[in-house]
């Protein structure tokens, strides 16, 4: 069996019992402004999504692809 959650993570089991990992709590949640970076920490890997910009709308993204605890994304642009 595969089983697969609403943001499409999946897990497989051989004997059709199984449990779908949950999604990642999110903590320490920072800006450092001296670096210009976002950085936060997850319970579990997961990929890395700024959206920002000055208004609500933002119109600005950073992303990583990789699979981490510790996110840290550059916010290219952003002024003080």
């Amino acid at each position: 069996m595969i089983s697969t959650n609403g943001v499409g993570l999946t897990t497989t089991s051989a004997d059709a019992s199984y449990t779908t990992v949950g999604l990642p709590v999110i903590s320490n949640v920072h800006y450092v402004v001296a670096q210009g970076t976002m950085a936060w920490t997850t319970d579990q890997a997961a990929d890395s999504r700024v959206d920002w910009g000055p208004t609500t709308d933002y119109g600005n993204v950073s992303t990583l692809a990789t699979l981490v605890t510790n996110h840290n994304l550059f916010l290219v642009g952003l002024a003080p």
